[in-house]
């Protein structure tokens, strides 16, 4: 009888939203505001890798397929790795003999650079080092741009730390060799062309600054040994796109550069509630939110949507990820936290996830790609008087660092059936 009569108040509550927008298309929401103070680097459908302008949205594309993915929402985030491009300007070990030989880089005019091994014994990489000192304890995150030359694997690494970080990538199978030594490996994205990004988290044990290590590997045991044989001089691998993140939790969107280190600004995309239609602060709703991470964790919190206003005391809205795991929703009124709750299972990077979020004066409901996650029941305070829409960041901060596709609002309170159903 139960389940009858959730279908019968399904049937009642099933209506078009309130308000809703797709970015798939290339577009910002009527009347929203965006800013971000520096350019920034997004794929396009031909997985070419493009440059936005200063305050100019991106709207990014999986690199590998063209395949859209909507409105890209980052956090500030600084290169450390100079030379980023030329790697002419890095250091050899053992020798390695590095040459640009016409094979071009992901934005289809920077040249790739051939790291090809010398004959004989030892360890065959390239290093750069970070332009700055990280402090222990200090997350970092060290990623690359790679494509297959003549060996199956190629190795990352960190080479100045008191303690080893390594992680060896198999080509054949698009994989990372085992789980890596002192780091978190982020899953391998491919791009077009044959190309790789690579990278991993990990976390400085000493006062340091940060070394990357590249090495072109014909074993693929997935520790730093892998840079260490016994060369015949044509073991090569093509790289460009060295980048360095320290005192961040993940790996953003390539920012090139040269003799300095370069920060990319943060995405920060608002909508004034006045903009949007049927918003009534003393309802109930229901937001949902399609939406895929690019990074993930250690300790980021990752911002979806947000309806709030500028000091934060009356919101409602979902994060992403909270605290490097589980997606989350919030809901205060008047400064006072009315409830917080956070899901069962964590996002994975690359993958879509459709959240959907209700909330009311009685219970908030939380449900994503049709799985019911957790409700809350309770008597809650809705917000006063929250004055906007945030996009893929709260109050400036937390951003998305993925892409969003897609936003809906429902009024009014709903049935956790509803709600379950919105996620699909």
């Amino acid at each position: 009888m139960s389940k009858l009569t959730d279908r019968l108040r399904l049937l009642i509550e099933t209506q078009a939203p309130t308000w809703q927008h797709s970015f798939l298309g290339g577009a910002l929401p009527a009347g929203a505001t965006f800013t971000r103070a520096s350019t920034a680097r997004y794929w396009d459908a031909n997985g070419v890798q493009q440059t936005a302008a200063a305050n100019a949205a991106r709207f990014d594309h999986d690199p590998a397929t063209g395949a859209p993915r909507g409105y890209l929402a980052e956090v500030q985030c600084t290169n450390l790795c100079i030379w980023s491009d030329n790697i002419a300007n890095w250091n050899n070990t053992n020798p390695v003999s590095v040459a640009t030989d016409g094979t071009l880089g992901p934005d289809g005019t920077t040249l790739m650079y051939k790291l090809t091994a010398s004959a004989g014994a030892g360890n065959h990489w390239t290093v750069r080092s970070a332009s700055s000192p990280s402090s222990a304890g200090d997350n970092f995150s060290l990623s690359i741009i790679v494509k297959q030359g003549s060996t199956r694997y190629v190795g990352l690494g960190e080479a100045n730390d008191s303690v080893s970080h390594w992680a060896t990538f198999d080509f054949q199978t698009g994989a990372w060799v085992g789980a890596g030594v002192n780091v978190t490996t982020e899953p391998p994205r491919q791009l077009s062309g044959g190309r790789w990004r690579i990278g991993f988290k990990g976390t400085a044990a000493s006062n340091t600054t940060l070394v990357m290590v590249v090495a072109p590997s014909n074993q693929g045991i997935g520790t730093a040994s892998d840079a260490g044989y016994t060369a015949v001089g044509t073991e090569s691998v093509y790289l460009t796109a060295g980048q360095i993140e320290s005192g961040v939790y993940g790996i953003t969107s390539y920012i090139p550069t040269s003799a300095s280190a370069v920060t990319r600004a943060a995405d920060v995309l608002s909508l004034p509630l006045t903009s949007l239609p049927g918003w009534d602060a003393t309802q109930g709703g229901v937001l949902v939110g399609a939406y895929r991470l690019y990074t993930k964790g250690p300790n980021g919190t990752t911002t979806g949507v947000m309806i709030d206003d500028p000091a934060e005391n009356n919101l409602v809205g979902f994060e992403a990820m909270y605290g490097g795991g589980r997606q989350r929703i919030e809901f205060y009124s008047g400064g006072v936290p009315q409830n917080r709750t956070q899901g069962v299972t964590a996002p994975t990077p690359f993958v879509r996830r459709k959240l959907a979020m209700g909330w009311s004066t009685t219970r908030t409901q939380m449900a994503y790609d049709g799985v019911f996650d957790v409700g809350t029941n309770g008597a809650f305070a809705l917000p006063v008087a929250p004055t906007k829409l945030d996009i893929g960041h709260q109050i400036g901060a937390a951003q998305l660092c993925g892409a969003l596709e897609s936003i809906a609002f429902y009024k009014g309170a709903r049935s956790d059936a509803f709600v379950q159903a919105m996620s699909r």
